[in-house]
């Protein structure tokens, strides 16, 4: 880990926004399993098993990357889109 919570292969998407840290995230869903894969351009890649309907997606995004990092992740913006931006209380 360096200066951030954050792995150091995820720095270069991780940056501050209003105090608080914010990641660029690029979803695969419904694939086989949840997991964080790597780097997608300079977009963190995660991959999430439900389908993007309803919001299900971005929920098992929200929590894969809480469980990753040990705080609360939130999607704030890119709701429907493939290209989201997680916001992180720590």
């Amino acid at each position: 880990m360096g200066l951030t919570p954050f792995p150091d292969s995820w720095s270069s998407t991780v940056r501050v926004v209003e105090g608080r840290y914010r990641l660029r995230v690029w979803v695969s869903a419904r694939s086989s399993r949840n997991q964080v894969e790597g780097m997608h351009g300079e977009a963190l890649k995660v991959r999430v098993t439900p389908p993007p309907e309803g919001g299900k997606a971005n929920r098992a995004v929200e929590e894969l990357l809480s469980t990753e990092v040990g705080g609360r992740a939130r999607v704030v913006a890119g709701q429907k889109s493939r290209l989201k931006e997680v916001e992180f209380l720590l």
